[in-house]
C-alpha cells in the first residue's frame, strides 16, 4: 500500500472513530453536559459508569489511557517497594 493511500485512509478513519467514541460518551455519560454539573454529581456518574465508562473515555482520549497505565505501573511498584520493606 502507498504511503498516500494509508494517509488518505487514516485521514477517513480517524476522524469517524473519533465521533463514533464521542457519541458513546454522550450517550454513556451526558458528555459534555454533565461538565456543568457539580463535582460530586460528575464523579458519583462516573463511578456508576465503572469500566465500561473508563474505557470508552480513554477510547475519546487517548492520553487517559496512557494516564491510567502508568497509574497503574505505579500502583504495582509501590506495592512490590511495600513487600521489600521499602
Amino acid at each position: 500500500m502507498k504511503l498516500t493511500t494509508l494517509t488518505a485512509l487514516l485521514f477517513i478513519i480517524i476522524p469517524i472513530a473519533f465521533n463514533v467514541t464521542f457519541f458513546l460518551l454522550q450517550r454513556a455519560f451526558e458528555y459534555p453536559d454533565i461538565l456543568r454539573k457539580p463535582t460530586d454529581y460528575i464523579l458519583k456518574h462516573f463511578k456508576e459508569g465503572g469500566a465500561s465508562l473508563r474505557g470508552r473515555n480513554s477510547a475519546f482520549e487517548p492520553r487517559e489511557a496512557g494516564r491510567q497505565a502508568c497509574l497503574e505501573r505505579s500502583r504495582r511498584v509501590e506495592g512490590l517497594s511495600e513487600n521489600f520493606g521499602g
